[in-house]
This record gives structure tokens, sequence and C-alpha cells, in this order.
């Protein structure tokens, strides 16, 4: 059984090109990855709330640290580290770079040695104190593959019902009147308009060609036909076109 996983893995990796390592990286290379990689991967890279579960839902369980990018991988649960210390990244003199690239091996124990270019002036301790404080918490195991897991799932593995779930939480948390819309007294299509504006869900033109539905060459507003159709111009411009403008 075990064979058997192995090599179904290693097929779906060279059909869709995928690399653990490379999941949180820079946006999916054009020419070598297959269509239905690089939509799954690009979700990662999305700036909005898909991509913020993306990013924090995908976490890379550390064992030799020799796959995850020390500054720029979410490889310590709930932190990226050029996010999170800002003064260390600026400071740092290697600021690219494996995890296994920031420490050594000395008699089986792992030692972190990240090297700054100048020596910590007052004001940067409490940083760095935390910081180390963090590092000194995780430890390489030499003996254990790097993986990456789902941390919305407490098997660790991706569904998309587990990201839709978190999504829709962090648009209702982010803003409450998601969740007061359902509860107005108006009519169901006039709330469904509500949370599809302020969700972001409006099938306008703009959106409909970002999701693939239509081409580029079809976003022209159909009142105006001089500018995108965006979810402010279809409520605002159009609208008020049509109201004073006779067409």
């Amino acid at each position: 059984m075990e064979m058997r996983e192995a090599c179904r893995r290693k097929l779906i990796d060279a059909k869709y090109r995928s690399n653990e390592s490379n999941l949180s990286s820079s946006s999916p290379r054009k020419y070598s990855v297959s269509p239905v990689w690089k939509k799954i991967s690009s979700l990662v890279h999305l700036q909005s709330s898909s991509g913020d579960i993306a990013r924090k839902g995908l976490i890379h369980c550390v064992g030799r640290g020799n796959k995850p990018r020390f500054w720029e991988d979410h490889w310590v649960e709930g932190y990226i580290l050029k996010v999170s210390f800002l003064r260390m990244f600026a400071l740092a003199i290697h600021k690219s770079g494996l995890v296994c690239n920031f420490g050594f091996w000395e008699d089986r124990q792992w030692n972190w040695d990240v090297k700054f270019r100048r020596r910590l002036f007052d004001w940067n301790m409490d940083q760095f104190e935390a910081f180390s404080s963090l590092l000194n918490s995780m430890m390489l195991v030499a003996s254990n593959d790097d993986k990456v897991i789902w941390s919305f799932d407490s098997l660790g593995k991706f569904s998309p019902k587990s990201f839709s779930y978190e999504v829709e939480n962090m648009n209702y948390h982010g803003n409450p009147l998601l969740s007061s819309i359902w509860k107005i007294k108006v009519p169901s299509k006039a709330r469904l308009l509500c949370w599809q504006v302020l969700s972001s869900n409006l099938p306008t033109r703009d959106l409909l060609s970002r999701i693939g539905v239509i081409s580029e060459d079809h976003i022209e507003c159909p009142v105006c036909n001089s500018n995108m159709e965006s979810i402010d111009h279809f409520l605002f411009i159009a609208k008020f076109g049509l109201l004073f403008g006779g067409r």
C-alpha cells in the first residue's frame, strides 16, 4: 500500500509539476505548470481574503528544513518571519535561503545562527528577544522530511469545504454587516444584492473576466459602452447615466 501511494504521489508531481516547497513561493511559472495546478496554487498569491486564508492555512511542518524558505514561508505557525519581524529582516545579512541555511548541526543538535549586518541597538532588543525565543521553540529533526499541511483541518488535509468555511468566517468577522444582512426585513432579492456588493461577489463583467467566465475583450459596461463594468461603476455611474442621461 505504501509503495502504491508513493507511486501515485510521484505521478501527480510529474503531471502537475507540484512542489511542496513552492506552494508559498513566487507565482507559478507560466509554461511548466499545468492549468489545473496553476489555478490551485495561485490561491496563495491572491491579495484578497481567499489569498490570506490560503497563506495561513498552508503550513510547512519542518523536519530537515531543506524545503521551506526561512523568511518568506509559513513554517512557524502564526508567523511569516519577514512580516512579523520587520526589523530583524531589514538587518539580516541573508534575506533569502532555506530554513536549514540559518543554523548548523552540532552533536546532533540544531543551533540557530541568523547573522545581522551590524550590532543591534537597544530599541531592537525587544524584537530580537521575541525573534530568538520563537526560533528556539522550533527545532529541526534530521530524520524527518518537510511536508505541507492544511492547518484548518485536524488531519492536516485540504478540502474545498474547510477552505470555503474559513473564507466565509473571515468575511463575516471583517464586515459585521454581512452577518446582519439576512435579518433585514426586505425582499430576499434585495438582501442577496446587498450581500453580493459587500462581499465583492456581484457578478459584474469585471469579476466574470477575472474568474475566466468571459474574456477581457467583453468587460465594457453594456450601459455606457466606455468603462469597465465593476461594482462601483454598476451601482453608481451606470445607474446615474440611466436616470439622467436618458439612455
